[in-house]
Formats: C-alpha cells, sequence, structure tokens
C-alpha cells in the first residue's frame, strides 16, 4: 500500500512526498528529521498500533494534519481514529480520488471522516 501512495503523491502537483516509512520505528526517526505538514498513518504497523504513534507525534508537531488510514471497515475505527486526534480517516480500499480529496480537506484545516469504508 505504502507504494501505491507513494505513486499517487508523486504524481499529484498539488503535493511533495517528504518521507515515507516501513514501521513505526522509521517513522519515528523521520519525524526527528523532517516534519511534513501531512502524514498518513496505517493503524497496523509491523511494529506497533498506528493510533498509538499519531498520539505521541500530535503534542510535538501540533500543526500537523493526520490522515489514517485501515483496512478495518468497521464503525468504531474512524471513531478511534478521531479520538486519538487524527483529523481524517480512509479505508485502504478508497479511490485515489478519494485519497487526494481527503488529504485537500486537511490541507485547507479541515476533517475528513465522512467517506464510508463499503
Amino acid at each position: 500500500m505504502r507504494a501505491v501512495y507513494r505513486t499517487l503523491l508523486e504524481d499529484e502537483p498539488k503535493f511533495e512526498l517528504a518521507w515515507s516509512a516501513a514501521t513505526l520505528d522509521e517513522a519515528r526517526k523521520q519525524m526527528e528529521k523532517d516534519r511534513p505538514d501531512l502524514l498518513i498513518v496505517d493503524i497496523n504497523m509491523p511494529d506497533g498500533d498506528g493510533l498509538d504513534f499519531v498520539r505521541e507525534t500530535l503534542p510535538k508537531a501540533p500543526s500537523l494534519r493526520v490522515l489514517v488510514i485501515s483496512a478495518h471497515e468497521e464503525r468504531e475505527y474512524p471513531e478511534m481514529a478521531r479520538d486519538c486526534g487524527a483529523h481524517g480517516f480512509l479505508c485502504k480500499n478508497s479511490t485515489p480520488t478519494d485519497v487526494l480529496a481527503a488529504l485537500d480537506l486537511l490541507r485547507r484545516g479541515e476533517y475528513s471522516f465522512g467517506n464510508s469504508c463499503s
């Protein structure tokens, strides 16, 4: 999935991809070096919970806007993302148009929790 998002963002002139990380450990190291404006975080990472990463990162980077993605389609996942401070939630099966629209909303200071996962 990471490669799909990377390609999508590299092909979109509105966005500049700063970095991507395969693990939370790698993401923590990247955040120390370069804090992006927008961050896409998967709930399930090989070395931990992406929501925990959001909780620990936002206090250090209050202007950061976070979009959480997940393969989980149950209703509680967008709520869990909102509760941890994320600004949006999408299911991994969302279309590229939905992803770009959500990121555009976040970039404008809005929220994006309205997309259903079905």
